[in-house]
């Protein structure tokens, strides 16, 4: 898998800060680019989690969804900015 995150990461750091869309295993991919680097924005369909989900979200997680909520219970896109995103939990050593 390493060499799907190199080349995307190529790809996007050629094109600037761009949109990286993923669906299954490419959402993996496309996770684990953003939280290497800066990119506009990350949409995901279906994705595969990063890293097994096994424990509690952290306040700080919790935190970056609360102003989100209105927006999914509308099943609206949640709109989350680089910084909300890397709070969420995403594992360090991906």
């Amino acid at each position: 898998m390493e060499d799907c995150y190199r080349a995307v990461a190529e790809a996007a750091a050629e094109l600037g800060e761009p949109a990286i869309v993923g669906h299954s295993a490419g959402g993996l991919v496309a996770q684990v680019v953003a939280h290497r680097q800066d990119v506009a924005s990350v949409v995901l369909t279906g994705a595969v989690p990063p890293a097994p989900i096994n424990v509690l979200p952290t306040w700080t997680g919790v935190r970056s969804f609360l102003p989100q909520l209105g927006r999914l219970a509308a099943r609206r896109s949640l709109r989350l900015g680089p910084q909300d995103y890397r709070r969420t939990g995403m594992p360090d050593g991906v």
